[in-house]
């Protein structure tokens, strides 16, 4: 569930890759953060937990600007590869 945001709010970022498919827009941002294969799953939830405000924003952004909703958020780990879904 996304958190609702104020109506008037400044925030400044660049979102990494955005496109549209058959089920609207999809938004990507890269992250460089360090996984230790040992622990892995804890990381892909702490990862949702501390990029979540800012993807909730991007999409916001989007949305509002576009008119059409993002069907899909991705947090794409440059250090595994991986791509985790936000949800």
């Amino acid at each position: 569930m996304r958190e609702t945001l104020p109506d008037r709010i400044l925030v400044q970022g660049i979102i990494d890759c955005c496109f549209h498919d058959d089920e609207g827009f999809v938004i990507i941002d890269f992250k460089t953060d360090h996984v230790y294969p040992s622990d892995q799953e804890n990381h892909f939830l702490r990862f949702r937990e501390h990029y979540r405000r800012q993807l909730d924003f991007y999409c916001e952004a989007v949305e509002k600007e576009y008119g059409e909703k993002v069907s899909e958020m991705y947090i794409y780990l440059l250090d595994t590869g991986q791509a985790v879904r936000m949800g």
